[in-house]
């Protein structure tokens, strides 16, 4: 019985390394180049999404540098708290979706892209969720105003990723003189 013990014992934990080698071999570790590159992409992700953000403000509500500015320095305090774990994304959506009836629900299966194109996507998304909690706090943007800055928005982004409009259009769009930002003459 005691031959018996230990072989069953040997066949099991043989078994148990088995199984570890392969939970190990499927779960995939970051390396410190892939948080870093991440974290790159994050970054370079939130500067073209204000570039963007402070054209739309420029283009639908004909704000210059000073209510932009101001409406930045509100996205920073939400994105601080949402890096703090005071508060996720997804209940700033719940709150976009109670009071301004935007739905901001992400829609794409975001599950089979490579892990650099996920960082720019759910960038984006915390970047509009913020953008939008953000003009309606600060600013009083009721649900009209708020849902023609996000066609505008979505109409940028649009542009954008199907390169009908570079970065470096809305930067120069953005600083396109030493006043104030004016308003665009629609055409």
């Amino acid at each position: 019985m005691k031959r018996k013990a230990e072989k069953s014992a040997a066949v099991g934990e043989l078994r148990a390394v088995k199984g570890f080698a392969r939970a190990k071999k499927t779960v995939r570790h970051a390396t410190t180049k892939e948080i870093v590159r991440c974290e790159n992409t994050r970054k370079e992700t939130e500067t073209a999404s204000m570039i963007i953000m402070d054209v739309v403000v420029n283009r639908v509500f004909g704000w210059g540098k000073k209510n932009a500015l101001r409406l930045r320095k509100k996205m920073y305090t939400h994105m601080e708290c949402i890096k703090r774990k005071y508060v996720t994304v997804a209940e700033i959506e719940d709150i976009i979706l109670d009071e301004l009836w935007i739905d901001l629900t992400k829609k794409s299966d975001v599950s089979e892209w490579d892990m650099l194109s996920r960082v720019r996507y759910e960038t984006i998304c915390e970047m509009t969720a913020v953008f939008l909690l953000a003009l309606h706090d600060e600013f009083g943007i009721g649900q009209k105003r708020a849902a023609r800055a996000y066609r505008v928005l979505e109409d940028l982004g649009n542009d954008i990723s199907t390169g009908k409009v570079t970065l470096d259009e809305m930067r120069a769009e953005r600083d396109n003189s030493s006043k104030p930002w004016t308003r665009r003459k629609a055409s």
